[in-house]
């Protein structure tokens, strides 16, 4: 039997977030959810993503209710030689067998609703008529459909993202450890990528090259692989010449054990010009600078004007809409925004993420990760931040 257990996740602290919210149950239908709080490999970057790939055929949802009892209905062949992290598996072979589960699911809640929920108390001024389903913004229809048929409709559902996030983005030691790894093995790929680069060479033959080699250094999916010779589009894969003469941007990111890493790193083939080189310094200042100001009890909003302030001392224009973002199960979780009064926590890993454009260049900066720890933060990203200058 091998176990794949959640990393992360804590019943109680969930359970006390839905009463403050009148919320008797959940149900969690999104991979990351479902991972975040079973071990259930449904993500994209799981070791083996057919579970991922299947959902069309195989749909899978979970409940979480007011004691914290966990109630996953996934397909039953998955189930074999494993154990996840649930009390309570639901299991079927077909799509006619999911439907009947996940009916299941919903008269669970329809039942939690009616009848309150045991750890509610006599003093507890929640009524029957007040209390709600959580769903995320993203329930498919089907079981939209289905607590619609059981009754619950309208305001009794509501979307408990937000209560999702907060969970997720107060990471545990054993979540941290497994950034720090993606972390590493993004920065060994990067490092490695470094000594394959040459004139001639084509952006899908990089691309290409950077999957393999994170998949040799321990990664069990690929993030992202934006790269780009110039000013082409990074964004999609496009089959560019490296030419002299030319910046090359490495923005990769991998996923250890479903968690992801980000990471921007820039070569040059030949001599760059000195403005790069002392914009590309500056910035690598400017980040570490926002990184110190990642502080337990800081808002969010606090540290984008951090960032603000900063660009203006320097006479740089502070085009950006956010400073940076929340990095776990997905490579960008909750942004860093301007009025956020979200406060720092503990626990909580940001990467932060600021550019300037150079004319005639590119938009130049520098991506680092963060750990939140009680007096302040720590950096996990060690790879060198100089450009890397490559032979003609």
């Amino acid at each position: 039997m091998t176990d794949f257990l959640p990393l992360g996740f804590n019943p109680d602290i969930v359970t006390h977030r839905m009463r403050g919210l009148g919320v008797v149950s959940i149900i969690l239908t999104s991979p990351e959810n479902i991972f975040y709080a079973t071990g259930y490999p449904i993500i994209s970057s799981a070791g083996n993503p057919i579970l991922h790939t299947l959902t069309n055929q195989f749909p899978v949802a979970l409940c979480i209710d007011s004691e914290g009892r966990t109630m996953l209905a996934c397909w039953l062949v998955s189930t074999l030689g494993a154990k996840f992290g649930v009390d309570d598996l639901l299991l079927y072979l077909d799509r006619s067998g999911a439907e009947a589960e996940l009916h299941k699911i919903v008269d669970h809640v329809a039942d939690q609703r009616i009848g309150r929920a045991p750890t509610m108390t006599d003093t507890d001024t929640t009524t029957p008529g007040d209390t709600k389903i959580g769903i995320e913004s993203t329930c498919p229809y089907h079981l939209i459909r289905m607590l619609n048929e059981a009754g619950i409709t309208g305001s009794q559902l509501v979307e408990i993202d937000d209560l999702m996030m907060d969970l997720r983005i107060v990471k545990s030691s054993k979540e941290i450890e497994a950034l720090e790894n993606s972390i590493g093995i993004v920065e060994q790929t990067v490092s490695d990528l470094f000594g394959k680069l040459h004139i001639g060479m084509s952006r899908l033959e990089l691309i290409s090259e950077a999957k393999e080699i994170m998949a040799a250094n321990g990664a069990s999916g690929v993030s992202h692989v934006t790269v780009s010779f110039g000013r082409e589009n990074p964004e999609v894969a496009i089959d560019e010449i490296l030419e002299p003469d030319r910046l090359v941007t490495l923005d990769l990111g991998a996923f250890y054990n479903g968690y992801a890493s980000d990471n921007r790193r820039y070569a040059y083939t030949g001599q760059p010009p000195s403005e790069l080189l002392d914009v590309q310094q500056l910035m690598v200042s400017i980040v570490d600078q926002v990184g110190r100001s990642l502080v337990p009890g800081t808002t969010e909003g606090e540290v984008f004007q951090t960032a603000v302030d900063l660009f203006t001392e320097h006479g740089l224009d502070p085009f950006f809409d956010h400073a940076g973002h929340h990095i776990g199960l997905q490579t960008e979780e909750r942004w860093i925004v301007g009025g956020s009064e979200k406060v720092l926590q503990p626990g909580m890993v940001i990467n932060v993420e600021l550019y300037t454009p150079v004319e005639g260049i590119d938009f130049i900066g520098n991506e680092e990760t963060f750990v939140i720890e009680e007096g302040g933060s720590r950096r996990i990203s060690t790879l060198g931040r100089d450009v890397v200058l490559l032979k003609q």
